[in-house]
């Protein structure tokens, strides 16, 4: 047998889940979204001053960052041609990045 504080509790519970999914879902917009001009900053940050390949976190961290910015809709070829040209400068198979998300940049 439940007590009453419980059985408000659990009703209180069950009222505030709702309001939350659709707060959820609502603050989910495209607005959401990084803008291409602070993604080229992170990866001009990551790709600046290294003598030596970077480690595999900062090269999984470029292309994460590169992916975004190639599924970006208000990316263009200029904006990818940036980022290109930083991951090449880290050392990295920027060609080989550029034939991994090609496909998805097709896209939009």
């Amino acid at each position: 047998m439940l007590s009453k504080g419980f059985e408000f509790s659990l009703q209180y519970d069950k009222a505030s889940i709702v309001p939350m999914e659709n707060s959820v879902q609502n603050s989910r917009s495209k607005y959401d979204r990084p803008s291409v001009r602070l993604l080229l900053a992170v990866l001009s940050w990551l790709t600046t001053r290294r003598h030596r390949l970077p480690d595999p976190a900062t090269q999984a961290a470029i292309a994460y960052h590169f992916h975004l910015l190639v599924l970006h809709p208000s990316s263009d070829s200029i904006d990818i041609q940036a980022g290109i040209h930083m991951a090449g400068r880290a050392g990295m198979d920027a060609a080989g990045l550029l034939a991994r998300y090609s496909g998805p940049a097709r896209l939009h």
